[in-house]
C-alpha cells in the first residue's frame, strides 16, 4: 500500500530509499528539509514492506500555461535490491490515480 509520509517519523523513515537516487543528501538534514518543502506545496509517498520503506516517490500538484493543473514528479526511488519487484509501477500508478483525483490533466515525470 502506498502511504503519505506526513509525520516526522515517516518522513525519516524515507531518508534510505530516498537516498538512493539522491546520494547527496545528509540524514539529519533531511526532515527539516523535506518540512520545508512540504510547506511549499510537495509532498513525499512511499511503500513499506516488512517495516522498511522500499520505495518512494516526492511530487506537487501544480498548475501552469503549459500543462494547466497537474501532477509533477521530482523524486522517485526504489532501494537497491529491491528493484525490479514491481514497486515503481504500483506507485507510479498511485499517482497516476491520484493526479485523477485531484483533477489533474497530465502526470510529468523528471529523471
Amino acid at each position: 500500500m502506498v502511504r503519505q509520509a506526513v509525520t516526522a517519523s515517516e518522513i525519516a523513515g524515507c531518508f534510505e530509499a530516498m537516498r538512493h537516487l539522491r546520494g547527496h543528501l545528509v540524514e539529519t538534514d533531511f526532515v527539516p528539509l523535506v518540512q520545508a518543502m512540504m510547506a511549499e506545496g510537495y509532498r513525499l509517498a512511499y511503500i513499506e514492506e516488512a517495516g522498511q520503506v522500499v520505495c518512494v516517490a516526492g511530487f506537487r500538484v501544480s498548475t501552469n500555461f503549459f500543462l494547466g493543473k497537474h501532477l509533477y514528479v521530482e523524486d522517485l526511488s526504489t532501494v537497491e535490491g529491491r528493484r525490479s519487484g514491481g514497486h515503481g509501477a504500483r506507485m507510479l500508478k498511485w499517482l497516476y490515480d491520484l493526479a485523477r483525483a485531484e483533477g489533474c490533466s497530465a502526470v510529468n515525470l523528471d529523471s
